[in-house]
C-alpha cells in the first residue's frame, strides 16, 4: 500500500513539474525536458503566421519524379531521418520526395536557414531605404545597445561581431539554450557584451541574427513575420502557410531559426536566389547578389584561416568544381542554389552526419555528388 501511494506520489510530481515546464518558459528545465531542439517545435512555441493571397504551385517538369535515387544515396538519407528531399530544375519540380510521415504540405523547422531569410529581408529593407546601408552603425536603429555602438551591420551579417558567449543548444545555461527556450529575448540582446578586438574574426552566434530581426522591425515599423509576410511570402506565392516561432505570447520572433515553413516554399527562396534575386514578384538589389557571391576573406576564421565559406548570412560551398550557395540549419536542414545546373535543391531532416570536413557536414558533399549526375 505504501509502494503504491509513493508511485502515486511520484507520478503525479512529474505531471507537475511538466505543466510547471509547459506553462512556464523556465528555460533551464525546459532544456533538461526535451533535451534538444526538434523540427517540430512549433508545437511548442507561440508562433505568427504567415499566409500568402495568392498561391502559385510549381509547374511540375516533363522529367518530374522519373529520376531514380541511387540506392546508396537514397539508404543514405533514410540513414539521417530525412523528411523531404526535393530538386527543382530549370524553375520546375523534378524530383520530389518525403519520408517518414512527412508530406508537401508538411511545415518544418528551419533552424538557421532562418539567417539567410533574414539576411535578404535586410537586403530589402536597404533597398527601400528603410536601413540607409549596410555601412551603418547598429546604433543608429538600436540606439538602447551602447556595447555595440563601434558595430555596424555587415559585421552582424558576416559574424564578425566579437560576441561574447559561444553557440550550443545543449548547454541549459548558454546564451543560445537560453534563447531558443527563454521567453525574453530583449533581455538577452540587452546583456550582451562585445570584445571590440574580435572584428576581424569570424565566429558564428544565432544573436547577431538576432539583432538584424530588430534592425527590420525598428526600421520598418512593422515585425518581422509582417515584412517578411509582405516582401516574400505574398510576393514569391507560396503555397502554404508558414509559422515563426516567439520567444511568448505577442512576443519576440525568434529571428536567427525557427520559420516552420514546407520544402516547396523553402526552394522558392532559393529560386529567387537562383535567379539573381528576380523572380516572380521580388527584386533584389544586384549589388546583393553580387555581395552573397563573394566569401568574406578579409576574416580570419578559429584557424586563423581566411573565411572562405560563408558571405551575407549564406554558406558558400565550391566542390569539384560544382558552385553551390547554401542556407543550412541545424540536423542539415538546407537550401542549395547550383548555378551551374540551374537547380535549386532542399533537404529537411531530423539529423545529419556525425562526420564533418570544416565548416560542413558530410550529407552536403553526399548531395553534391548526387546533383553532379542530374
Amino acid at each position: 500500500m505504501l509502494l503504491q501511494f509513493t508511485q502515486k506520489c511520484k507520478t503525479l510530481f512529474f505531471q507537475v513539474l511538466i505543466i510547471f515546464i509547459l506553462v512556464t518558459s523556465c528555460f533551464p528545465l525546459r532544456v533538461i525536458y526535451y533535451q534538444t531542439a526538434n523540427i517540430d517545435d512549433y508545437k511548442i512555441f507561440k508562433n505568427d503566421t504567415l499566409i500568402s493571397n495568392e498561391n502559385k504551385e510549381y509547374p511540375l517538369s516533363k522529367h518530374y519524379n522519373k529520376i531514380i535515387l541511387p540506392d546508396t544515396f537514397e539508404n543514405y538519407l533514410l540513414s539521417l531521418k530525412t523528411t523531404a528531399f526535393i530538386v527543382v530544375k530549370n524553375d520546375s519540380l523534378y524530383i520530389e520526395k518525403y519520408y517518414n510521415g512527412y508530406n508537401a504540405n508538411t511545415i518544418s523547422n528551419s533552424f538557421s536557414i532562418a539567417k539567410s531569410i533574414i539576411s535578404i529581408l535586410i537586403a530589402l529593407a536597404i533597398k527601400e531605404q528603410y536601413i540607409k546601408s549596410y555601412e551603418d552603425y547598429v546604433t543608429d536603429y538600436l540606439p538602447e545597445l551602447e556595447n555595440f555602438k563601434d558595430i555596424k551591420i555587415i559585421n552582424l551579417l558576416t559574424m564578425s561581431t566579437g560576441i561574447i558567449g559561444k553557440e550550443s543548444y545543449y548547454n541549459p545555461f548558454g546564451i543560445t539554450a537560453k534563447a531558443y527556450y527563454g521567453n525574453n529575448l530583449k533581455k538577452i540582446i540587452s546583456k550582451i557584451k562585445v570584445d571590440q578586438n574580435k572584428k576581424n574574426l569570424f565566429e558564428y552566434n544565432s544573436l547577431n541574427t538576432q539583432i538584424l530581426g530588430m534592425i527590420i522591425e525598428r526600421s520598418t515599423g512593422v515585425s518581422l513575420s509582417e515584412y517578411a509576410t509582405q516582401k516574400l511570402w505574398n510576393s514569391l506565392q507560396m503555397e502554404y502557410k508558414a509559422l515563426w516561432s516567439l520567444d511568448k505570447k505577442d512576443g519576440q520572433i525568434k529571428a536567427y531559426c525557427c520559420l516552420h515553413a514546407t520544402a516547396r516554399d523553402f526552394a522558392k527562396i532559393g529560386s529567387l536566389m537562383l535567379n539573381k534575386g528576380k523572380w516572380r514578384n521580388v527584386s533584389l538589389p544586384d549589388w546583393y547578389i553580387k555581395e552573397v557571391n563573394k566569401p568574406a576573406t578579409h576574416l580570419k576564421d578559429k584557424y586563423n584561416k581566411p573565411v572562405t565559406y560563408y558571405s551575407l548570412h549564406w554558406w558558400l560551398l565550391n566542390y569539384n568544381n560544382l558552385k553551390i550557395i547554401l542556407a543550412c540549419g541545424l540536423y542539415g536542414q538546407y537550401i542549395g542554389i547550383v548555378p551551374h545546373k540551374n537547380i535549386v535543391f532542399v533537404r529537411l531532416g531530423h539529423k545529419n552526419s556525425e562526420k564533418k570536413q570544416y565548416p560542413f557536414y558530410e550529407e552536403i558533399y553526399k548531395i553534391a555528388e548526387f546533383i553532379k549526375t542530374l
